[in-house]
């Protein structure tokens, strides 16, 4: 009897402690003010985790547990992390493993939310080489060698502006890789687009994260983020990566802009069109990104729509901006917004590193502000008033 009530004492206390550890390590997720995709999760791995063993351990799990759902989306590099769709006993599992830094939900934000819709024109008249005043601008360099990464809603990359100088990278999201709604491809124009932008000879890749404006996950957007990492490493070219999404606050967003960046990744933002703090959006907070508020360019006023805040670096244009469209080979649409202001500073930025060369994206954001005029008004107390001037 004695013997018994030991082993079962025994039982007892192994399980006992099994609990605590699980209790112990067991990881909240955490959930954006805003609306999320149901059951996708972005998990980061602490330093050292092989994301392959994790991966499979929670797979074993879920096949062996009837109405579990397991499904990796993305992986992460610069987070040493993946997305994933995850019910059940899958996800119980992912939130008590040791290897598991954090788990956050997928967020939904907007993209942009650009004011566009005025005066829409074709612009097919328009020989293919006329000299704009990016042209001038820009001068014999105009963004010669350097890459400029599009994560938008897809670009047209058939659009007459970019001299075939617009190529189709990845999507992330299971959608069509052409632009169907017009956002990135209007970006697009500004950043690198003749007559548009000022780095018309600059290369633009599209990677597409998003359908449309209102729907961008943070999963697709940190999968665009990582690829535009890889790719400008393997490709040893000064890269840019233009980003316009407006997510609630997300560390993980956040934190895969700031490894892009230390890869040596320029990243350029836009701060938002709330008319709120940018540090309650991502990446807008990013300390490292270059945030980029919007300025109304007919009285040099902080436009009514933008963000502002100290994580703002810079202002540029925003108000009645022309660009490039879909719909034909040269259409055109004129946009308000913080996402235009956001591709003229990537352009500023382009033209820059193609006439001086590969620097940090720590030297050329300082150098941005060195050079950029205190000509800004109308702001909120705390909120920078430089406007950004090419050098």
């Amino acid at each position: 009897m004695k013997s018994s009530t030991t082993a079962i004492l025994i039982v007892f206390v192994i399980f006992a402690s099994t609990m605590t550890t699980a209790l112990a390590a067991f990881v909240r997720i955490r959930m954006p003010n805003g609306p999320v995709n149901p059951d996708s999760y972005i998990i980061v791995l602490k330093s050292g985790t092989s994301m392959d063993d994790h991966i499979k351990n929670v797979a074993q799990i879920s096949t062996r547990s009837p109405g579990s759902e397991f499904s990796v989306t993305h992986r992460y590099g610069i987070l040493n992390g993946y997305s994933a769709h995850a019910t059940g006993a899958s996800l119980a599992r992912i939130l008590i493993c040791p290897e598991v830094d954090y788990v956050e939900a997928d967020g939904i934000a907007p993209i942009g939310n650009d004011l566009h819709q005025v005066n829409e024109r074709d612009a097919m008249e328009r020989d293919g080489v006329s000299v704009g005043m990016g042209d001038i601008l820009g001068g014999n360099w105009g963004g010669l060698g350097v890459d400029i990464y599009v994560l938008d809603t897809g670009v047209n990359v058939k659009h007459i502006c970019f001299d075939k100088r617009a190529f189709v990278g990845p999507t992330f999201g299971n959608y069509v890789n052409i632009d169907t709604d017009g956002h990135g491809t209007h970006i697009a124009g500004i950043a690198a687009g003749r007559p548009y932008g000022i780095a018309t000879r600059a290369r633009i890749i599209s990677v597409k994260v998003a359908s449309g404006r209102m729907s961008v996950f943070s999963t697709n957007l940190i999968g665009g983020i990582n690829y535009a990492s890889y790719e400008s490493r393997q490709t040893g070219r000064p890269s840019i990566a233009l980003i316009c999404a407006s997510l609630d606050f997300s560390r993980t967003v956040n934190r895969a802009v700031s490894t892009a960046i230390s890869w040596g990744l320029h990243i350029v933002v836009s701060a938002g069109n709330n008319g709120l703090d940018a540090s309650k959006f991502s990446p807008a907070s990013s300390d490292e990104a270059i945030t980029v508020g919007a300025f109304n360019t007919h009285s040099d006023m902080i436009a009514s729509f933008s963000n502002h805040g100290s994580v703002v670096d810079v202002f540029a244009p925003g108000n009645d901006i022309r660009s490039a469209w879909i719909g034909s080979l040269g259409a055109t649409m004129v946009s308000s917004g913080t996402g235009p202001a956001a591709a003229y500073v990537a352009s500023l930025l382009a033209v820059v590193l193609s006439r001086d060369g590969q620097t940090t994206p720590a030297n050329l954001s300082d150098q941005l502000k060195k050079h950029a005029a205190p000509l800004i008004d109308g702001q909120p107390w705390g909120t920078t008033d430089l406007m950004a001037l090419l050098w």
